[in-house]
């Protein structure tokens, strides 16, 4: 081999590199991408934190300095149980993030629900070492922990929604169709923006760098934890390694129920990963409603009543399957 072939394939590969990590930064840890400083309703879905009981932030489940949520408390400390909404969000520059689900959380808490954003790590010793799957199981170990923090001040959780926004919807997703059944509060449903819903080749070559077998095999190996080989994608053989995070594939008859929204032109996450997840919905009799806004990306920034037709269909959720009583 020439020294020219040596520096081309050397090149080659850490331009792969570069390119996988950066799409991996961008649809999987860049959930700040979908703000909700960005909402088209301009604050509709919000409240003061006057309306709000109490506000503890930064209180922590686990070791690593990402792992930290902060709980909103309702003014109403009178009630025997209270549903509870759960937020996740993406780490990194988590005390900014957390910031984006205030004003929203704020409003659930002024409805008389507690409510709690939870953030999970990016990194540990160093970018990039975290996946999919281990994000998930920070989730499943921080949910007891909100549970227990609310019921100690007086708050006594006894049914729970869980919810997020791009990289975030997956873990939400995956934790009411995989992790519910060890929940500490039944999930009553879960509600979910632009998250990858499942993990398909012919799906993902749309918005992968490259459009190769050898790109999604480089992506889903990053995002699972496993190696996935180029192989495994042509011969359709790295279904079952990725199960463990794609929310499809866990869906049965008890799966809660599910509210949806997607943009038709995602460049980041294909639309077809939601539509994969309301085939299955839909085959097990799985209650849900899906939006599909025809003129946006990633942040549903450009259908306005779309994205408010989704909102009213989440207060209908709220009354339907978690009712403050």
């Amino acid at each position: 081999m020439t020294v020219r072939r040596v520096l081309r394939y050397v090149s080659s590969k850490i331009l792969w590199g570069v390119v996988y990590l950066t799409v991996f930064l961008v649809s999987f840890c860049g959930s700040a991408i979908q703000k909700m400083s960005a909402d088209p309703l301009r604050g509709a879905y919000s409240a003061s934190t006057k309306e709000v009981g109490a506000i503890y932030r930064n209180l922590s489940y686990g070791p690593k300095d990402s792992n930290r949520f902060d709980l909103y408390l309702p003014q109403d400390a009178t009630r025997r149980r209270y549903g509870l909404v759960v937020a996740l969000q993406s780490g990194g520059v988590a005390s900014e993030d957390k910031k984006n689900y205030a004003e929203l959380l704020q409003w659930f808490a002024s409805k008389g629900y507690v409510a709690a954003v939870i953030d999970y790590s990016l990194d540990d010793d160093g970018f990039p070492t975290s996946n999919v799957y281990r994000q998930s199981q920070e989730i499943k170990n921080a949910i007891p922990k909100v549970v227990a923090e609310a019921n100690r001040r007086g708050f006594p959780v006894d049914r729970m929604a869980i919810t997020g926004r791009s990289s975030a919807g997956t873990l939400a997703l995956l934790y009411a169709y995989r992790d519910a059944k060890t929940a500490p509060a039944p999930v009553k449903f879960v509600f979910e923006t632009s998250g990858p819903a499942s993990f398909r080749d012919e799906d993902w070559a749309k918005v992968v760098p490259g459009a190769t077998p050898s790109g999604t095999a480089k992506l889903f190996s990053r995002l699972s934890g496993e190696e996935i080989t180029t192989e495994m994608i042509v011969d359709d053989a790295y279904s079952a390694p990725m199960r463990k995070i794609a929310p499809d594939m866990w869906v049965d008859a008890d799966s809660p129920a599910t509210l949806l929204a997607h943009g038709a032109k995602d460049k980041l996450c294909p639309v077809e990963s939601a539509r994969r997840l309301v085939a299955e919905l839909t085959k097990h009799g799985t209650a849900h409603d899906y939006y599909e806004f025809p003129h946006s990306g990633q942040a549903l920034q450009n259908d306005r009543l779309f994205y408010q037709a989704y909102m009213e269909k989440l207060e209908d959720y709220l009354w339907k399957y978690m009712p403050n009583y």
